[in-house]
Parts: C-alpha cells; structure tokens; sequence
C-alpha cells in the first residue's frame, strides 16, 4: 500500500495481481478510481483527476474573493497538512499581532535551511489554501504570485539592519486564524 496526499486530496494505491488501483478520496468522500500497468501511471492518472476536479470546482464556484469565514473553513480542512515548522510561523504572526517579519527571522523561527524553504511553505500552504476554496486567484499587476497574493504580503526592508524581505499574513488570512484561535495553529 502506497498513501500520499496531492493538492488536499487522499491518494491511496495498492498493487494487485499486476495491476495498480488507485483511489481519489476528499475527506470522507471517494472521487474516483483508476487501474494502471504501475504505480507511477495510476499516480500521475490520480493527479490528473484531482487537478480536474479543482479546476471545475474553481470555474463553478462563485468568483467573488474568499471571505473571512471561507478561509476559517478552509484553514480548519488544511491544518493537518501543515508542517510543524510552517504552523510555527503561522503562531509568530499571530503573537505579533501581523507585524511584518523579516525573512531571515521567519527563517530561525521555523528551523528551515533558508529563506527559499519559507517561501517554499508559504508557497504550498496558499495553494493547499486556494485547492480547499475551490478558488483560483486571479493575476497580480504587481508580478506576484497569485496563490501567495492570497495568504501573505511582501514587504521590502529599508533599514540598514535587515536588507532584504519581510512577510505578514494578508488581512483575511491572518483575521481567520486568529478567529479560529491562535493557539489551535
């Protein structure tokens, strides 16, 4: 048996008598079920039906911007997946109230490698964030990414002390999380 998670959805594989099955589940929930010659084709067969089934779920939801409670919900479908590390930042913005966080900072708080790695899991927690909204973020006029415009904003350091980028949560995010309890990240 083989188990991992893509894009908020449980894959499970098993192989039987030469042959690979697949399962898509969401939450409770089965979505699908494939057979494959191997574990890599029903993997990738698995992951074309979750990107499907979120692209028709994006195109029919409504196309209004989450609201507070829709990212609360959200949030609470994800934690789970989140690492430790990552929840660690998620804590650090709470207890200081939003205040932007230079990245290097972000990068101790959370024991990774460098800052690539935090904006790595920044990068992975809006898209988790955006699958479990059923929503697709449109483009930003400023070049950001539009999965990371939902969950944080950029803002770059001046002072001589710390050159480089500093990370708050974008206001809908960080109101969320704290609604549902800072201490339950």
């Amino acid at each position: 048996r083989y188990h991992e998670y893509y894009r908020n959805h449980h894959l499970s594989f098993v192989v039987l008598n030469k042959l690979c099955i697949g399962e898509v589940m969401k939450g409770s929930e089965k979505l699908a079920y494939c057979e494959a010659l191997d574990l890599d084709s029903a993997r990738q067969y698995c992951r074309q039906i979750v990107d499907n089934y979120l692209f028709q779920s994006a195109i029919t939801r409504p196309s209004s911007s989450p609201t507070i409670e829709d990212i609360s919900d959200a949030f609470l479908a994800i934690r789970e997946q989140l690492s430790s590390e990552f929840r660690a930042l998620l804590l650090s913005h709470c207890q200081q109230n939003n205040t932007p966080i230079h990245s290097c900072e972000l990068k101790n708080i959370g024991g990774f490698n460098s800052t690539t790695e935090v904006m790595l899991a920044y990068a992975q927690f809006s898209r988790l964030l955006c699958d479990a909204l059923s929503y697709l973020p449109p483009q930003q006029k400023s070049g950001q990414d539009a999965y990371l415009s939902i969950a944080i904003k950029m803002h770059e350091s001046k002072n001589n002390h710390a050159i480089g980028l500093s990370i708050s949560l974008s206001s809908n995010v960080f109101h969320s999380i704290r609604k549902i309890n800072s201490h339950k990240v």
